[in-house]
């Protein structure tokens, strides 16, 4: 007890929350735009911060808080996998290449749940203010660089973008019919986030708000100026789910959305069928040829059990290069991890689902996020998206609104 009077003497609490609300916005600004950690460098240093910072705040004043079990043992469930595949890694397989280390940030970046939940921190509205932001950018490079490709200004921002890896900025061809100019931000994807959350609030409201409609098509726009596939689609049909989720008993306007989103996605069909002949099809070719790789990978029993070691290099035949990770995202976690270390992963990516259907009135928010994680699990199935920080912390926002409104307490978030 001593010593714990004699920190709270250097420490005021709220010195000490209004520090924590400083780094911790800083921390999500650096997550969105620096996801790659080039510009500063500073993302582990953050994260270390807050979680020294919360276990020294948790020690003087929050000793009689009680945290939700699940709240703890998620977390360090999600962690010890990696942990338990980097010893394995070391002791016994010693021959192998590996890139584990790495790869286990991202598991170990699902603790930030915990200083988040122990602060009261509004995850969900701060990332909306940064998703904004990050949409309006990406919409006012889109338009300068069409009207002002070749000013030394645009040239400086596609240059930043190529040196420090979180901007491609350029014409892209999908096919031999289709090419368009593109400006894709690295934490492009997280704006099924916004568009969810304004795709919601908008269209579950008898009363619609113009501002909302405004920031859904800011959001909107932003994935299609950001110009890959997945966000194209997910701008389409995150909306029309929504429009179709709280228009149930309208089966004339669902059949209006379900046929104009149908005529769009038909419409550029080339786009994501996979055609061997084409040379503008070769992403798409090279995901079909990696299945017959991980057929044969898996042909080994003891890999599909065991798994063959966390972040692994090998020789992609499909893809020409020795590399640690393929595009097969839960492929992956079986290759790394094995069949039964694999199971709590799954687990855990899954559980919001069954916490959503057992509890589908509990939480407005909840509903919007539900809708945002769904897709980009499923954008994740073709795209290393999930195990990045920036996965993880939609993983880490869905479980903060499970736990909140589990909490059952009123404006629980500060």
């Amino acid at each position: 007890m001593n010593i714990i009077n004699i920190l709270r003497s250097f420490f005021s609490k709220n010195n000490f929350e209004f520090f924590f609300k400083i780094i911790f916005i800083l921390f999500l600004t650096i997550l969105i735009f620096d996801p790659q950690d080039t510009i500063f460098k500073l993302k582990a240093f953050m994260f270390l911060l807050i979680m020294s910072c919360t276990i020294l705040y948790y020690c003087i004043y929050q000793l009689r808080m009680k945290l939700p079990l699940k709240l703890v043992i998620f977390p360090l469930i999600f962690a010890m996998s990696p942990i338990l595949s980097i010893i394995e890694n070391r002791l016994f397989r010693s021959a192998g290449i590996f890139n584990d280390l790495a790869l286990a940030k991202g598991f170990l970046f699902f603790l930030f749940i915990i200083p988040i939940y122990i602060f009261r921190q509004d995850l969900l509205k701060n990332i909306l203010y940064l998703l904004n932001l990050l949409s309006a950018l990406i919409i006012f490079i889109f338009y300068f660089g069409l009207f002002y490709e070749e000013t030394l200004f645009f040239q400086n921002i596609k240059n930043f973008g190529d040196s420090y890896q979180i901007l491609k900025v350029g014409q892209r061809s999908f096919s031999s019919l289709h090419s368009f100019f593109q400006v894709y931000y690295v934490s492009s994807p997280l704006l099924l986030i916004s568009l969810a959350y304004y795709s919601g609030s908008f269209f579950s409201y008898h009363s619609k708000n113009l501002f909302t409609f405004l920031l859904l098509l800011l959001s909107f726009f932003g994935l299609i100026c950001s110009g890959t596939k997945s966000n194209y689609v997910c701008a389409f049909l995150i909306p029309a789910s929504f429009l179709i989720f709280y228009s149930a008993k309208n089966y004339k306007l669902i059949s209006a959305v379900i046929l104009s989103v149908t005529s769009i996605l038909y419409k550029f069909r080339d786009l994501f069928l996979i055609n061997s002949n084409s040379n503008f099809d070769t992403a798409n070719h090279i995901k079909l040829n990696l299945l017959h790789e991980y057929s044969s990978i898996f042909s080994n029993t003891s890999t599909l059990l065991w798994g063959d070691g966390l972040g692994r290099y090998r020789f992609w035949l499909a893809k020409n290069s020795f590399y640690f990770i393929s595009e097969w995202t839960y492929l992956e976690i079986i290759r790394w991890f094995g069949v039964f270390l694999c199971l709590p992963i799954f687990f855990i990516l899954g559980y919001p689902f069954f916490y959503f259907f057992r509890n589908v009135n509990e939480s407005q928010r909840l509903v919007y996020l539900i809708f945002a994680y769904t897709f980009y699990l499923l954008i994740s199935i073709v795209n290393p998206l999930l195990f990045s920080s920036l996965g993880i912390l939609l993983l880490c926002l869905v479980y903060c609104e499970i736990f909140s409104a589990h909490n059952k307490k009123k404006n629980f978030w500060r």
